[in-house]
């Protein structure tokens, strides 16, 4: 099995979150309602998985319908966190980059303590991460969505874990502004 670095795939996840998240909502045509409704499915059609035929018209899609692709695939990873009742991942998430609430705000909303706080929003944003990198796979996005889960390296440098399963992180594409 791969082992992560925890901490470098929570900062990849915060910063993109931080930085690329409402980019792509917004290029995707996604409004504010939609980002927290709890209908949401991920799909105009209402199934969540990619079947041959989606897979083969992803590649017909327009700029537009591609942007709303990616957003919407992003939504499923957000969506899909852990929302139990001592685990508030979706519920942190969503306060904290699609609500823009204040830490305070935050812990108030789901009555936690700072440890707890700070603990659960590190959990949540590394469950993030591992669910981002499994719907960009498994909707064929690697080459837009890049990659937030980061593997560990031992003390000389070199990944940790079976080597025929490695790979190492995708850089960030470049985007126009």
């Amino acid at each position: 099995m791969i082992k992560y670095d925890q901490q470098a795939t929570i900062n990849k996840a915060r910063y993109f979150l931080t930085n690329d998240f409402m980019n792509w909502i917004n290029q995707g045509g996604i409004t504010v309602s939609q980002l927290s409704s709890p209908q949401f499915d991920g799909t105009p059609g209402g199934h969540t998985y990619t079947n041959t035929v989606e897979k083969a018209l992803t590649s017909e899609l327009s700029r537009a319908e591609h942007a709303e692709y990616v957003a919407n695939t992003i939504l499923l990873a957000l969506h899909g966190c852990t929302d139990f009742e001592s685990q508030k991942h979706k519920t942190i998430l969503l306060s904290c980059y699609v609500k823009k609430m204040t830490t305070e705000q935050v812990k108030i909303k789901i009555g936690f303590s700072n440890k707890q706080y700070k603990r659960a929003k590190r959990d949540a944003l590394f469950e993030f991460a591992e669910r981002m990198d499994f719907w960009s796979q498994r909707r064929h996005l690697e080459s837009d969505l890049y990659t937030l889960m980061v593997p560990k390296r031992d003390h000389q440098g070199t990944l940790e874990g079976p080597k025929e399963t490695l790979k190492g992180p995708k850089k960030v594409p470049q985007r126009d502004t």
